[in-house]
């Protein structure tokens, strides 16, 4: 079940936002999925409860911004005696279409594989990596993020994430090798991002 809540952002705990509602004075705590929400934020967002925590289903206030497009288009590669190199911290790699992006995107359940904890829901939300993306294209390939004691890492499809707390995740989690074909508009805010190293070694750049 979700609620549509205003809230304002008062600090930050164990990388999570911590809230007051301007409403009801109900204090608690938001999982952190934008960079661009600080603290001292107020926002109007619809949220789900999960444990002890929350998490944004859909933000109304500020909506995330839109996908810039035009910062996804193929920079002149750098030559070192005449060979292209690449440049890891380049701006291009942190556009959020980037591959290694990680964003949240809906997954559609059914009863079967439904946790206790989503009885009742059809889907819900899960990171996942941008796998890749033509600029201009409104579809993107991705790959789902899922934890390490789900299915898909009990069946071996499903790659280790080593630095997880760097990429934004809140918990170890494993990289899906299937890959999904995406819109771009049904992409949710961006979370994170895969360290260098394991961008390299689960996109295989």
């Amino acid at each position: 079940m979700t609620e549509i809540r205003r809230l304002r952002i008062v600090g930050v705990v164990d990388g999570e936002w911590t809230w007051t509602d301007v409403v009801t004075g109900q204090r608690g705590r938001l999982h952190r999925c934008r960079a661009d929400v600080e603290v001292g934020a107020t926002v109007l967002v619809e949220v789900r409860a999960e444990g002890t925590s929350w998490r944004a289903v859909r933000w109304l206030d500020p909506a995330p911004a839109a996908p810039d497009h035009a910062a996804d288009v193929d920079r002149a590669p750098v030559l070192v005696d005449g060979a292209p190199i690449v440049v890891r911290d380049e701006p291009a790699a942190r556009t959020p279409l980037a591959p290694g992006t990680i964003r949240t995107v809906f997954q559609g359940m059914d009863g079967r594989s439904t946790a206790a904890r989503d009885a009742g829901a059809s889907e819900k939300v899960r990171p996942a990596v941008i796998v890749a993306h033509e600029p201009g294209s409104a579809q993107v390939e991705v790959s789902l993020v899922y934890g390490t004691n789900s299915a898909v890492r009990r069946s071996g499809t499903g790659r280790r994430i080593r630095d997880w707390r760097a990429a934004g995740l809140r918990k170890p989690s494993v990289l899906a090798s299937a890959v999904e074909v995406r819109a771009v508009d049904d992409l949710g805010p961006v979370i994170g991002r895969l360290t260098p190293a394991d961008r390299d070694r689960l996109l295989g750049d």
